[in-house]
């Protein structure tokens, strides 16, 4: 006799259309084992699976316009997959992926290539999650939250576009790449409970624009590392609790650094390279330390505020002209507390 168990099912679908039809498909899918595989050709094309149980897989494929997959899985050690791209006009695109997992040890892998407008939204549950983005293009979207111990996400956009991106819990992982060029970018990361990174990568090609940054940690003994290039890029961050860290290196002409720090033990460390820039930072609590540089290039017109509240922190601004007679640099550090030291080097 032939039978065949709910525990090991494989589902398979394939829908091909012409380009003004719309295609629908949807499945649905409980045990432990189970895969779905669905490719997708056209205009309008439309998914919707969910899963739940242990190892299970679901893998999409749409090719065309306007595409939209929804993914549910819950349970552990799921896989999630979803790869849109568009094959008529690379400056429309407009595909969709949204995916929600519950559960642990679950990957969500979504890659939207050479489209416009497209957008993903992750959204995960739990315990050792992955997210892996990958968006080019122009004008994309991204948002995700992730839930718990141990996540990891990884977000990488070109073309221009937009991130917002959250995670609470512990000892969870955060990367974002986005190249500005030529639309610009933006993005938002914040974290809440302890030992999170964030790394964080915009550029921007040449003297083109760059972007806009957003960094919230709340929480304790975070790390943030923050890379950035390009004329007017701005930067914007908060840190609350003890002993997080923040690391930034900006270039650029224009750019803007400014941001606070409330709690203990922590440090911030900014390298700031290029002419008119602005760096405006404070912390309060105490034994807390800034390390700020500025200049580089013409080293013209920089300013830099560092302001300090509590007992035993310590404050250090250097400001460099690499050429005679550039225009004149502005320091300013307050201090309000005891025990406090300062130190401001302005000069070649």
């Amino acid at each position: 006799m032939f039978t065949r168990s709910l525990l090991t099912v494989a589902v398979s679908l394939v829908l091909a259309s012409h380009a003004q039809a719309d295609n629908l498909a949807a499945a649905e899918q409980y045990g432990n084992g189970n895969k779905l595989d669905a490719t997708q050709f056209g205009t309008a094309l439309g998914l919707t699976t969910s899963q739940s149980g242990t190892n299970n897989e679901i893998s999409s494929e749409q090719t065309g316009q306007r595409s939209e997959a929804r993914l549910t899985q819950q349970g552990e050690g799921n896989y999630q997959s979803v790869y849109q791209f568009n094959t008529y006009d690379e400056y429309s695109g407009n595909h969709r992926a949204v995916i929600d997992q519950v559960g642990a040890f679950n990957t969500a892998n979504v890659v939207q290539l050479d489209d416009a407008a497209n957008s993903a939204s992750i959204n995960q549950d739990g315990n050792d999650h992955r997210i892996d983005l990958q968006q080019s293009g122009r004008v994309n979207d991204f948002t995700g939250y992730q839930g718990g111990v141990g996540n990891q996400a990884l977000i990488i956009q070109e073309g221009g576009a937009r991130a917002e991106a959250s995670q609470s819990g512990t000892g969870n992982s955060l990367s974002v790449e986005q190249t500005a060029w030529p639309f610009g970018a933006s993005m938002a990361v914040s974290q809440s409970g302890e030992f999170n990174l964030a790394d964080i990568v915009q550029t921007a090609g040449g003297r083109y624009p760059g972007g806009r940054i957003e960094l919230d940690q709340d929480g304790q003994a975070n790390n943030a590392e923050v890379a950035g290039t390009g004329a007017w890029s701005v930067l914007e961050f908060t840190q609350t609790g003890n002993g997080n860290e923040l690391a930034v290196n900006q270039s650029g002409r224009n750019t803007r650094i400014a941001g606070t720090s409330s709690g203990d033990y922590n440090r911030a460390e900014i390298d700031q390279t290029g002419d008119n820039n602005v760096l405006d930072l404070a912390q309060s609590g105490s034994d807390n330390l800034i390390q700020a540089t500025q200049g580089g290039w013409w080293g013209q017109g920089d300013i830099g505020t560092v302001a300090q509240t509590g007992n035993s922190n310590f404050a250090s601004l250097t400001q460099n002209v690499n050429v005679e007679g550039a225009a004149t640099n502005i320091a300013s550090i307050l201090q309000n507390g005891s025990n406090n030291s300062a130190t401001v080097v302005q000069g070649q």
